[in-house]
């Protein structure tokens, strides 16, 4: 690893028999580069506009559609140093799989929620990231 790389760490921590799934991602040299900086505050708000519109009694794709409609709004307001950053955060918010998979036992734990609403007492995790081609990839914190 070099300066100007970001490592991404995607762990499973377990703590009296409950397995949760959480990622976090640090710039090599300890600061991010600009373009880093650029995705990784987009994604950051995605993560703040997506968490709050999480409750029982919508489904996922609900809330997919709910966050991508007011994060179009930021892609159009931000200036993107580079159309491959515009592209990839226009990609994020294509992606259907931000609300991940349930945890509890397992880090992958039985059981789907994406057909039904969601209901009280379900533990998923929450992941968002966002690819850029010829770069790695940026993801805020995975939020059980």
């Amino acid at each position: 690893m070099r300066s100007g790389d970001i490592v991404l760490m995607d762990v499973a921590p377990d703590y009296h028999y409950y397995t949760s799934d959480i990622g976090r991602t640090w710039p090599v040299g300890g600061v991010y580069a600009p373009w880093q900086r650029e995705l990784y505050s987009f994604i950051v708000e995605y993560h703040k506009t997506i968490l709050p519109l999480i409750r029982p009694g919508r489904t996922a794709d609900e809330i997919h559609a709910e966050a991508a409609a007011a994060m179009v709004r930021v892609v159009e307001r931000t200036k993107f140093s580079k159309p491959i950053y515009e592209a990839a955060a226009r990609r994020t918010l294509e992606f259907k799989g931000h609300l991940s998979h349930p945890v509890g036992m397992a880090v992958h734990d039985v059981g789907g929620y994406r057909a039904e609403p969601l209901r009280a007492g379900l533990v998923f995790a929450v992941t968002r990231r966002c690819g850029c081609p010829r770069r790695s990839s940026t993801s805020a914190a995975k939020t059980p």
